[in-house]
């Protein structure tokens, strides 16, 4: 995907700098991940990041975050969560590229009030009624397994055990090959 930004368009619509003009995406997806973290991209620490996420799923969805409860105190609030009316369903399936919409869904709307510096998660959302949304998703787990390599424990205790078996060997049989020499000749 990619976006420009029209200094002229956006002045013939009255808009001034700074102001925020919506961005409709339209990606049919199993469990969808919401990129919260880039909107504070630019922006002091300190400064306020608001913005509005609205979720349309078959089924109430699992968040991670979950706004409306610990997530408050990081600048998520649960706004609405409810079956989408049908005339919201019928009003958003009229829009060019929306037929997709079905007739019956789940609506969540969740306000971000936080400050930029501590914005640094996204909203990782599971629609499958699994109720486990993706903690790689919303940032707070690495991706992939990147788990530190373990020790070879047996590769160790091996080596060990040879070590303890052989060094007495070694050291009995050198003791053994002393005695075995032959006395030089006149002593």
């Amino acid at each position: 995907m990619a976006a420009a930004f029209d200094a002229d368009a956006a002045a013939a619509r009255g808009q001034a700098l700074g102001d925020g003009t919506p961005v409709h995406l339209t990606i049919p997806t199993d469990n969808p991940w919401v990129p919260l973290r880039i909107l504070g991209l630019g922006k002091a620490p300190g400064e306020l990041v608001e913005a509005d996420v609205y979720l349309l799923t078959d089924s109430e969805p699992a968040l991670l975050p979950n706004a409306g409860a610990f997530a408050e105190g990081e600048g998520l609030i649960l706004d609405h969560s409810a079956s989408a009316t049908k005339s919201l369903l019928s009003d958003l399936r009229s829009d060019v590229g929306m037929e997709w919409v079905p007739d019956a869904a789940w609506l969540t709307k969740i306000v971000v009030s936080s400050n930029a510096g501590e914005l640094d998660f996204d909203l990782a959302i599971d629609a499958s009624g699994a109720g486990r949304p993706s903690a790689i998703d919303a940032g707070y787990a690495p991706f992939g397994n990147n788990s530190v390599p373990r020790a070879p424990i047996a590769l160790y205790l091996l080596l060990a055990a040879v070590a303890v078996t052989a060094v007495p060997m070694l050291l009995a049989r050198s003791g053994r090959g002393a005695s075995r020499t032959p006395p030089l000749a006149g002593a």
